[in-house]
């Protein structure tokens, strides 16, 4: 009887150790996680003092972490220039009246209904010949000069030379140092394009 009194009264010890350890064990893992929670406020509250620390002295020259502070302020301006990017992809841009996201080509913010001062898209569509994107509703393409109103497209020539000498053109009328005429009809004229969009002659670049 000695014997199994004693055998029961180690297993009742170690029982109990048991249960000491896993107690043990469950108020050490509550703990810990009360530290960690008191660790996180610790580091939000330093988060808000570099904030309004940052807030009251990044214009300051002569404070401290001046270093510091101008990475900020380099990171902050990329920020926005990456931001300003993907609205130009997405053809979004900010309301000059009340800051709401409209669209690129809005010519009234949808938010506030004032004028954006945004001129409204043209729409484009594609020469046949050379692929060239034009404005909808001009006559001839201003890179190969087909005329796009007909259903067959014009079959591109090669551009003859200037000729040397006397000018192969009436000289262009100009106002200022920008605008161009056509020296046919004397439609106004883009810079860069080779033939008129209005009778499609072929204008000699300057």
């Amino acid at each position: 009887m000695a014997f199994f009194e004693q055998f029961g009264k180690r297993v009742s010890d170690l029982g109990q150790g048991v249960a000491a350890k896993t107690r043990n064990f469950s108020d050490i893992t509550r703990l810990n996680s009360l530290i960690s929670e008191q660790e996180q406020q610790i580091t939000n509250a330093y988060l808000a003092i570099g904030q309004s620390y940052y807030a009251n002295h990044k214009d300051d020259p002569e404070g401290e972490e001046q270093e510091k502070i101008a990475y900020i302020n380099d990171a902050l301006q990329r920020v926005a220039q990456y931001q300003e990017q993907i609205k130009l992809i997405r053809g979004i841009a900010t309301c000059p009246n009340c800051g709401a996201e409209i669209s690129a080509t809005a010519p009234f913010c949808s938010a506030c209904g004032k004028s954006t001062g945004f001129a409204p898209a043209q729409p484009k569509r594609t020469c046949p010949v050379c692929g060239a994107q034009v404005n909808e509703g001009t006559a001839f393409c201003t890179t190969c000069g087909n005329r796009l109103d007909q259903q067959e497209p014009t079959p591109m020539e090669p551009i003859r030379p200037v000729q040397q000498g006397p000018a192969a053109y009436p000289e262009p009328t100009q106002q200022g140092n920008q605008e161009r005429l056509c020296p046919i009809c004397h439609a106004r004229l883009e810079n860069g394009v080779q033939f008129c969009t209005t009778c499609g002659a072929h204008v000699p670049t300057l």
